[in-house]
């Protein structure tokens, strides 16, 4: 039969200088991303640019510079981190739902967010578009490997 092994720390100690270290660490990438914030976003959550079908796949290419911003708090970083991450995520649906691109067909009407499921070998990208008041407008997919 097993037993709970329980272990009674009753001495205080220091921390160890690696868990100081990730402390200061935290702190300096979260200063970093507020700086970062405040230079590239507007009080509305929009990105301080040109809004463009992307780099690659479309105009999530943008808001892919806040991915590990979670990360940071999950590490211990402040609530800042999040609020910063949701306020960007509101305004860039906004603010590429509001865009328009001519060499899209399916995105003159208002880019949009995609979605990929189910993508090991291959993947369904589902495309949904919205018009300018935000209102859905249609859906498009493609399959494909990779």
């Amino acid at each position: 039969m097993n037993h709970p092994v329980v272990i009674d720390i009753n001495t205080p100690m220091a921390p160890p200088t690696w868990a100081l270290m990730e402390l200061e660490l935290i702190h300096a990438l979260t200063q970093a991303c507020e700086i970062f914030y405040d230079k590239y976003f507007d009080d509305r959550g929009y990105m301080r640019c040109v809004p463009r079908w992307g780099g690659d796949d479309g105009p999530d290419d943008a808001i892919e510079n806040l991915t590990d911003w979670p990360i940071l708090y999950a590490l211990g970083g402040p609530e800042i981190l999040l609020e910063m991450c949701h306020h960007a995520q509101e305004g860039h649906i906004r603010q590429y739902t509001e865009a328009k691109t001519v060499e899209v067909p399916f995105a003159r009407d208002g880019m949009y967010f995609y979605f990929s499921a189910y993508g090991s070998q291959s993947s369904n990208l589902s495309y949904y578009v919205y018009d300018s008041t935000g209102s859905f407008h249609s859906q498009y997919t493609a399959t494909g490997s990779g």
